[in-house]
């Protein structure tokens, strides 16, 4: 059997996320006078890319996924085509 594809999308995802928690660490537990000035400056619109970016490697992540599943399943009936013999 061969071995399941992996998801880059969601290897990706993690480090994204951990990016995130730490920009948000920064940003809320560093006094405003002692932060860089970039991020005083820039943070929020860091804060909103990092989440953008989660949103989308999520969505990429789930989407792929969900395409392995289908392309893994066999081939079925088309509807209303039944497998049962047809009895009286």
């Amino acid at each position: 059997m061969a071995p399941e594809p992996r998801n880059y999308f969601y290897d990706l995802l993690i480090p994204a996320s951990v990016l995130f928690v730490v920009t948000v660490l920064a940003y809320a537990l560093v006094p405003p006078d002692r932060q860089p000035a970039w991020l005083y400056a820039h943070g929020w619109k860091l804060l909103l890319g990092e989440v953008g970016l989660i949103v989308l490697l999520g969505l990429l992540s789930m989407a792929y996924d969900r395409w392995l599943t289908v392309k893994k399943q066999p081939p079925s009936l088309p509807s209303g085509q039944e497998d049962t013999p047809q009895g009286g």
